[in-house]
């Protein structure tokens, strides 16, 4: 197998694809630096893109410059770089780019402290990571991908493998050598079978919704038979199976993370492996969730997993596993009781109705977890499959497949906009996802961390009619003054005693509603909706203009039904000339105690203008573009 794998990585970097990605790779990292105002460029106009021009230093000490064609976005600013054309000289003389990490040396060559010197190195290895990991998946793709129109949700989550399109490590993965990809990687669609094991009591957290005993999640996600034994395993080793709690662990973590540093636990049998589960599973596009292989309609598992990806370690926080069931049943009785969210958005929220961890009971073995990197190593959260909320000719979908492309470069939707028209099909999605995140946010004061993987689209035939939300153990925020009370508000610091100790904007309450506000126009706007705005610009030649005009269009005839709550959406202003966002590539490229972040224009904001200006939305039915299809705008 170990020979075949390494033919199989020689035969894909040795293919086409190995520039492909190359040249993806480095040109979203270019992107982001000029987006994040990391590098300055000269800027000359010609025609309607810019040229931009980079000065940076070779090793030799040699004048390099990176010259590219591009334009600065209505979408939140974002930077667009034309493909392939990016060219770099070394004293007047091209030369090709080899790596990704070359443009940031060259580039940053004067970047401060050797610390921040030494988070450039690390990125760049992140990026030539992130681009082995992309040719091993884009590779597959080419040998054996299907086209990903009419695939089911699970066959989404491992076919549309494109991974974050703004994010430079945007497939890094690291801590997974290129094997170990193959065998969890979600776009190589091989069965993981996860770990069981015991954890003392003593050494444990499990919580569970109210409305479910722990003896019946054991019985609904392993059987009696596997449930029985399981318990005789214990037993045979002289433990009580009432002083143990279980959970799964991904083999990954259980080979690399919890042999190394759990040794004591398992010699003293505070720890026990139970066994293997006898389900398959299937690696979601965020890689440490599973989905049950067997029986979609079971919960999936999301499962503590050491490696680094994008912009963070995947493990759980022990605090968070905790309050996730909390979380989530407040969400949901909130989404029965308003009778907008309710009756016509028919929003869906995945509950995560159970977690079990590990974690220590005393300040000196916290330190000890921190110094050998066992926090959050052990950790499980079960959370509601989509499948057993579809109703009859429903259909459900990534959000993220929205704005991916085929692997003849047609867009996922193409078939849908030729059926159904694009401004028509916008206006559905408009509805289904921005609405529900709206009246979240302005009538109950909650904010969501709903960018594309935590949202999925549900459709009859591709017409967009409801969506889901999910994963909020770390991505909801209020603030205590403004959040609904409609439900009562959970009692955090009772469920676990990190939040009792924790200061306003640590954790779930934040100081400022400005922050709330900030999150949903980031996560949501910006990523989910201005992803796709600028796929149908690209595309469809659907200006960003008239995207933003709809979106604005839609919101304000939504505020327009609550007359009596006017203040509310004056003081959770999502139309603010300008906006927070998270700095993507600055966060990882230098040293901080705080997340970076840049102001950046909001589209909103000019779409209100231009609608006001225009009579409140005039003219937007009927522009001649919703009939336009993705063929139609090629053969221009």
């Amino acid at each position: 197998m170990l020979l075949l794998q390494a033919y199989r990585v020689n035969e894909a970097i040795r293919s086409p694809i190995y520039n492909q990605v190359t040249e993806r790779v480095v040109r979203q990292l270019l992107e982001s630096l000029l987006y994040e105002q990391i590098v300055s460029p000269q800027l000359r106009e010609e025609g309607k893109p810019f040229i931009f021009t980079l000065n940076g230093l070779h090793a030799s000490g040699k004048r390099v410059v990176y010259v590219c064609k591009g334009r600065r976005t209505m979408t939140f600013g974002r930077i667009r770089i034309a493909k392939h054309s990016i060219i770099r000289m070394v004293e007047g003389v091209i030369e090709p780019i080899t790596h990704p990490g070359q443009l940031l040396i060259e580039l940053l060559p004067e970047s401060g402290s050797s610390g921040e010197e030494s988070h450039i190195a690390a990125m760049a290895k992140e990026l030539e990571q992130t681009r082995l990991n992309d040719v091993l998946a884009q590779y597959e793709r080419m040998l054996n991908g299907r086209p990903l129109i009419g695939l089911s949700f699970d066959e989404l989550e491992a076919e549309a493998m494109d991974g974050h399109p703004y994010h430079p490590c945007y497939k890094s993965r690291m801590g997974f050598h290129y094997e170990q990809n193959y065998e969890y990687g979600p776009e190589f669609k091989q069965p993981v079978f996860p770990l069981w094991v015991a954890i003392d009591h003593s050494i444990a957290f499990a919580s569970i919704d109210v409305e479910m005993s722990y003896g019946q999640l054991l019985l609904e996600e392993l059987g009696e038979g596997q449930r029985l034994a399981f318990q005789q395993v214990l037993l045979q080793q002289d433990c009580v199976p009432a002083d143990y709690v279980w959970l799964p662990v991904h083999p990954w973590q259980w080979m690399n993370k919890i042999v190394p540093a759990f040794t004591q636990e398992l010699h003293s049998k505070q720890l026990v492996l139970l066994g293997s589960s006898t389900y398959s599973y299937n690696a979601q596009q965020s890689i440490r969730t599973l989905s049950n292989a067997v029986n979609p309609k079971k919960a999936s598992v999301k499962l503590s997993l050491h490696i680094r990806n994008t912009s963070s370690y995947r493990y759980l926080t022990p605090h968070s596993v905790a309050s996730a069931p909390a979380v989530s049943h407040w969400l949901s009785k909130l989404a029965e009781a308003d009778p907008y969210l309710k009756q016509e958005a028919r929003l869906v929220i995945l509950k995560e109705y159970a977690g079990v961890t590990y974690e220590a009971k005393s300040e000196e073995a916290m330190q000890y977890d921190l110094l050998h990197g066992r926090y959050g190593a052990l950790g499980c959260i079960w959370r509601e499959s989509i499948h057993s909320y579809l109703e009859e000719g429903e259909q459900a979908v990534p959000f993220h497949a929205l704005y991916a492309l085929d692997s003849d470069q047609r867009p996922f939707i193409d078939a849908w906009i030729d059926q159904h028209g694009l401004e028509n099909w916008l206006r559905h999605l408009l509805e289904a996802s921005m609405l529900p995140i709206v009246q979240l946010l302005v009538m109950h004061g909650i904010a969501l961390e709903s960018h594309a993987q935590n949202m999925i689209l549900i459709h009859h035939n591709g017409l967009p009619v409801r969506t889901a939300l999910k994963d909020f153990h770390e991505g909801v925020e209020y603030c205590n003054e403004d959040v609904t009370k409609l439900v009562p508000l959970p009692n955090f610091s009772q469920i676990h005693p990190v939040y009792a100790q924790g200061k306003l904007d640590d954790y779930y309450e934040m100081k400022e509603r400005s922050s709330l506000v900030a999150m949903t126009l980031d996560a949501f706007f910006m990523i989910n909706l201005g992803e796709l705005a600028l796929m149908l610009s690209d595309n469809y030649g659907y200006e960003e203009q008239d995207f933003w005009q709809l979106a604005a269009a839609i919101m304000e005839a939504h505020e327009a039904r609550y007359p009596d709550e006017q203040e509310r959406f004056v003081q959770f202003d999502l139309y603010a000339p300008s906006c927070i966002v998270e700095q993507l590539a600055g966060n990882r490229l230098y040293a901080a105690a705080v997340e970076r972040n840049h102001t950046v224009a909001n589209p909103l904001h000019l779409a209100r203008k231009a609608l006001a200006q225009a009579g409140r939305g005039e003219g937007l039915e009927n522009n001649g573009k919703g009939m336009l299809s993705y063929a139609a705008v090629q053969s221009r």
